[in-house]
């Protein structure tokens, strides 16, 4: 995943994390889509997430790494 998402990232304006069909995310994973949300941002590249509500545990795991403005 790091590697998809670095290499897009190289080539976009914007990037969308589509959380829907995901069931699990643990606190690394998350950590690891804030790490790469820093240096998204210092780029110039604006990372938006489908809103992750309808996965509750998904939810959870990502929301103290995401900001709340991201969640579209």
């Amino acid at each position: 995943l790091d590697r998809t998402l670095r290499a897009e990232m190289d080539r976009a304006a914007s990037l969308i994390l589509d959380w829907t069909a995901v069931r699990h995310v643990d606190s690394s994973a998350a950590q690891a889509v804030a790490k790469f949300e820093r240096e998204a941002a210092a780029r110039g590249v604006r990372v938006l997430h489908v809103d992750p509500t309808a996965q509750s545990q998904v939810q959870q795991a990502l929301e103290p790494y995401i900001a709340s403005r991201s969640v579209v």
